[in-house]
């Protein structure tokens, strides 16, 4: 998407994204705000090419709204995250109709604004069954494939464990290390939240600096119950890292991980894909393993321990996979 230029945005204090910001944040109470001003900025900053404001002027422009929703899905986005595009569209489209200095200055606002979402709503269907077919082909691979075992979906983390450790050593040492196998470390980080201690996606990708250097050592536990010597594999990419990352001027929110770019990581989910098919080649790594994902490894358990634990067993883990920050500093 990066190449193709499909990142670009508005300038982050554009008046009408920040009033729009506002109206997730107070009256809607939108938890993921950010993600769908992101994705509004950047349909926007397509239609839009130029200047630092955004006009009305989008309104009319059909075309090239379906233009940047072909150019997604030639970026090889998925159905459901161009659905995602189309819906925070509407969304803000549907806060302008409530400002009313709009419609006074143009009497023709509403039916504008009204075209605009049933076009939305148009390009929509057929986004929508191929959505469709994907979950509907994803059931079915599970269902004839059959669950995987604990052991299989943490597979990655064993078969990568030595490379990282060497990269871990080198790092303690003062060693060169390459920055494809600094990505490659990052990436066996977020792993490790995500298979080995079942975080969601969204809970690794929004994980702060403060949250981390705030946690606690509680029997062999820390912060998000990682166990000792796996946190020090987190911490030296902490330590040694994500420093280099960081680029003035550049927003990263103090997430934790951070991109190459000094942006906040966009898709913990594409990261652990990107592990699994190795995507950046190293010439002593390959860990060609089928592609397991934060659904697969959580139902793993839930199945295992619905099978093997007591009620109270069950409780706790579900307490557990919770993963709220709270009862990650308090799980034993």
């Amino acid at each position: 998407m990066m190449n193709m230029g499909l990142y670009q945005k508005f300038p982050a204090e554009e008046a009408m994204l920040t009033d729009f910001k506002g109206y997730l944040i107070n009256t809607l109470q939108v938890t993921n705000y950010q993600q769908v001003i992101d994705n509004v900025s950047r349909t926007l900053r397509y239609i839009q090419p130029s200047g630092d404001k955004v006009t009305l002027d989008f309104l009319l422009k059909s075309t090239e709204t379906k233009d940047f929703l072909t150019q997604l899905r030639h970026a090889d986005m998925g159905p459901a995250t161009i659905l995602n595009y189309i819906k925070n569209m509407i969304r803000f489209v549907q806060y302008l109709k409530t400002h009313l200095n709009l419609v006074a200055a143009d009497p023709d606002f509403y039916r504008k604004c009204q075209a605009y979402i049933d076009h939305l709503t148009f390009l929509r269907k057929p986004v929508s069954k191929s959505n469709s077919k994907v979950t509907c082909k994803i059931r079915y691979d599970w269902f004839i494939e059959g669950e995987k075992s604990l052991r299989e979906c943490q597979a990655v983390l064993r078969k990568a464990k030595k490379d990282m450790l060497s990269v871990y050593g080198r790092m303690l040492e003062g060693d060169h290390v390459a920055s494809e196998e600094k990505t490659i470390f990052r990436y066996y980080c977020e792993a490790i939240l995500i298979l080995g201690h079942f975080l969601r996606p969204g809970a690794v990708e929004g994980l702060t600096i403060s949250e981390w250097d705030e946690r606690k050592n509680s029997g062999g536990k820390v912060c998000v119950a990682v166990s000792e010597h796996k946190t020090a594999m987190l911490d030296a990419y902490y330590t040694w890292i994500r420093p280099e990352c960081i680029r003035s001027g550049v927003e990263h929110g103090n997430r934790l991980f951070v991109s190459t770019l000094g942006t906040k990581i966009r898709s913990a989910t594409n990261d652990l894909c990107r592990l699994h098919f190795h995507l950046i080649f190293l010439p002593h790594c390959s860990y060609k393993l089928p592609n397991i994902k934060s659904q697969q490894v959580r139902r793993t358990v839930e199945t295992d321990a619905a099978a093997n634990l007591t009620e109270e067993q069950k409780a706790s883990v579900a307490h557990y996979m919770a993963h709220s920050t709270a009862v990650a500093n308090t799980t034993e």
